[in-house]
């Protein structure tokens, strides 16, 4: 007697924890960039953005393209300047992470949830939030500004909630939150495991460093021991 075989499907997600520092110098393998618009210079040990105007926005993406379905915290140094108006604001956040033509080149292409960090000369230096290409929230003024921040993104993959953080004129070492938003439903932008990329970019002037991707067990976000969790947080398996 010949026993019937039953299959079980399952379904296994690729997204993974990495960190880049950039000191070698070219694109690394866990990013890509996008295929049009100016391209990203890691000369200086850092993703420096070269573009020269609101058309000229590019971005760098994970590989992975499935961050929705796994809880994670992202950081990331950016350095704004002033003098470059609307294309010196810096973008990070989640989704396919492309330009949209009829929008600036803004990464509103496909689903997306991310933060805008702007230098002094525009908003007097606000962060604000993009959801579902709905301009959702807007900081206090100088929440940012030119200079060095450190920009964190938390997302729940068990409640597609997520949280924006930046540490203001970051000069290394734990991240201090002086700024902290959200939380922001994502449950209705559509992310797929097809088009959930973490990303970041601008156009001009702005450079990114020591981006940091970690998956930690959804119960810790945003919890009382955040940080110790951070220090020794647990993979997602």
């Amino acid at each position: 007697m010949v026993l019937p075989i039953l299959l079980i499907s399952q379904v296994v997600f690729a997204a993974t924890e990495f960190s880049e520092n950039f000191d070698n110098m070219s694109l690394p393998a866990t990013l890509e960039e996008t295929s049009c618009c100016a391209s990203v210079s890691f000369a200086t040990g850092a993703a420096v953005f070269p573009g020269n105007g609101n058309n000229e926005r590019a971005y760098l993406h994970s590989l992975d393209d499935d961050f929705n379905t796994v809880s994670f915290v992202i950081e990331v140094t950016v350095t704004l300047a002033d003098g470059f108006s609307g294309p010196g604001a810096a973008f990070f956040g989640l989704g396919l992470g492309e330009p949209l033509a009829s929008y600036y080149e803004e990464p509103r292409e496909g689903p997306h949830l991310f933060m805008r960090v702007f230098a002094d000369d525009v908003l007097d230096g606000a962060v604000t939030v993009v959801d579902d290409n709905v301009d959702i929230f807007t900081s206090p003024s100088g929440a940012a500004g030119a200079g060095t921040h450190r920009l964190r993104m938390n997302w729940n993959a068990e409640t597609n909630v997520a949280s924006f953080q930046i540490h203001q004129n970051y000069e290394g070492g734990d991240f201090v939150a002086s700024g902290s938003y959200g939380p922001f439903n994502g449950n209705d932008n559509g992310f797929t495991p097809a088009d959930s990329r973490i990303f970041f970019g601008s156009a001009s002037g702005v450079s990114f460093d020591d981006l940091s991707v970690k998956l930690i067990q959804a119960e810790f976000l945003f919890s009382d021991g955040f940080e110790e969790v951070m220090a020794d947080s647990e993979l997602i398996e």
